[in-house]
């Protein structure tokens, strides 16, 4: 079976994510890794309150690491090397400015949040 656009980008980053050197390409990449760090957020927390609206209706790029910044930085994210792979995603968003400057693209934040990259 085909792959769509989603799943093509999911498949391309769970092995450059692994590299050294990587970085975020575009916007899709961004909002796909969003979803992740999101995702593995809640699954840390699933006891703890949380809005996935309040981030797919971001209406700015500082809005959106704004809120992220504030889920995400009571973590220690360990040497493991699950721990060192989502440091190294979240710092490559929080350096990222995406060409979009409007609304994120909800389609792979959503699809972020359901695939696991870091598994």
């Amino acid at each position: 079976m085909p792959k769509n656009e989603l799943g093509k980008i999911y498949d391309a980053l769970k092995v450059r994510v692994k590299e050294e050197g990587f970085e975020i390409e575009n916007d899709r990449e961004y909002y796909l890794l969003i979803g992740q760090l999101l995702q593995f957020y809640k699954k840390c927390n699933n006891k703890a309150p949380f809005n996935f609206n309040a981030y797919a209706d971001a209406k700015t790029d500082r809005v959106l690491k704004n809120k992220l910044e504030q889920i995400l930085k009571h973590f220690n994210f360990g040497k493991t090397n699950t721990g060192v792979l989502l440091e190294k995603c979240y710092l490559k968003v929080k350096e990222y400015t995406p060409q979009n400057k409007g609304v994120a693209d909800q389609t792979y934040l959503v699809g972020g949040t359901v695939l696991d990259l870091f598994n």
